[in-house]
Formats: structure tokens, C-alpha cells, sequence
């Protein structure tokens, strides 16, 4: 029984860069987040409906998350297409946290509320100084990047995991699995490489990683 939708329901009116490509709920349930073609991610949160037994997923926030880029080293073109999100388990902090990848930039990023204000200068009255004052005029929603992880794999990255203790992280393409620390962004610890010495021997790829839900080990 169809419930909810979210998203354009005319998909005559949806450009190629709008096409969903990752989608990614936080451990509560209480956050769903995708990522589309265009590098974008929209984050929705959870609301509970009055007289109803169903729920909804409002519109929380939206950030581009990537953008096109040219690796140098390599002489290609990186899409701006996010491939995989996935949150950062709470540890008690204000707002949310996510890590989100295209095809070689893993991105970490802390979402929360951020106060515009406007400042009216000081002004003189007679003998008078009066200070400057400060008002708000608009609280949004915004995704901030702290940090980024890449140039460790070689292949397109397809999968994103965060360990129990939220110290770690693995990635993984077709053939391997890095472990990235959430502190250090310059170096990766190597797990798994199934590249063969002769690209004709390849019999078997990596789909997809995780780790274990209760031990980091």
C-alpha cells in the first residue's frame, strides 16, 4: 500500500541530475537522507502525523555535497554524483553528522542550525554613544564539510560504513576495503585487495561492505 513520496512526482519535470542515487536512514530511523546526480544531498526528518497511524519525512535540509572535478593525476573527470551516505551513529552531540562519497572523495559532514544576524553600527545622540544592536533575521538549516578522505583507491567507491566506537570507517570499491580513522584524513589502512597480478585472472569483485553493527573489531 503506497504510503509516502518523496521527491518530484512528474518525471517529466525531473532533469537528469535530480535522479536519486543514494539514500541512507540514520540508526534511529529518525533522519533519511539521499544524494542525486548533481552531488547533492537532501536530508528529511522524521514527523509523526495527528490522528493517524502513519508517519511522514519532512524537509529538513539540502547542501551540495560534491561538485565536478578533474583528477590531474589520473587525467579523468570525477562525476559530482554522490554514490553512497551514510550517518554517523549519535554520541550525544547537538546535530547531525554524515559522511558522503562520489567516485574517489569521501566527505565528512556536520549538520546543524546556523544564526544569520544583521548588526546596525553605533551611533552618536548629542552626548550619547548608543551601541551597536543585533538582530536575528533567519536560522537555517546548513551542512558544514570538516573534513575529506581520498586519493586511496583506485576504482569508484560504492561502499561507505562507520564502526560502533564511531573512531573508524571502512570504504570499499570493486577490489578493496580501506579503514580510514575519522581523525586522520592523509593515510588509509589497506584490508582487503583481490587485484590480481594479470587483469585477464579477475574472477570475483567487492559489492559492498559493512561493519559489524556491535563490535569495531
Amino acid at each position: 500500500m503506497y504510503i509516502n513520496g518523496l521527491g518530484e512526482r512528474d518525471i517529466k519535470n525531473a532533469a537528469d541530475t535530480d535522479t536519486l542515487s543514494a539514500i541512507s536512514f540514520d540508526r534511529e530511523g529518525m533522519h533519511l537522507a539521499v544524494g542525486d546526480k548533481g552531488g547533492r544531498v537532501i536530508i528529511f526528518h522524521h514527523v509523526e502525523l495527528k490522528s493517524s497511524r502513519y508517519f511522514d519525512y519532512r524537509y529538513f535540509s539540502e547542501f551540495q555535497s560534491h561538485e565536478p572535478e578533474f583528477d590531474h593525476l589520473k587525467s579523468v573527470e570525477l562525476s559530482e554524483k554522490i554514490n553512497c551516505l551514510t550517518f554517523l551513529h549519535s554520541s550525544g552531540g547537538p546535530g547531525l553528522k554524515l559522511l558522503s562519497t562520489n567516485d574517489k572523495v569521501i566527505k565528512f559532514w556536520k549538520i546543524g542550525s546556523r544564526t544569520y544576524r544583521d548588526v546596525q553600527p553605533a551611533k552618536v545622540q548629542g552626548q550619547q554613544i548608543l551601541m551597536p544592536k543585533s538582530q536575528v533575521f533567519n536560522v537555517n538549516v546548513e551542512g558544514k564539510s570538516k573534513q575529506q578522505f581520498k586519493n586511496c583507491h583506485n576504482y569508484n567507491i560504492h561502499s561507505l560504513s562507520i564502526s560502533s566506537d564511531r573512531e573508524h570507517f571502512i570504504s570499499a570499491d570493486d577490489l578493496t576495503i580501506n579503514l580510514w580513522n575519522m581523525e586522520n584524513n592523509w593515510a588509509a589502512y589497506n584490508l582487503v585487495d583481490i587485484k590480481p597480478s594479470e587483469t585477464g585472472d579477475l574472477s570475483e569483485i567487492i559489492t559492498y561492505a559493512e561493519f559489524n553493527p556491535n563490535h569495531s573489531d
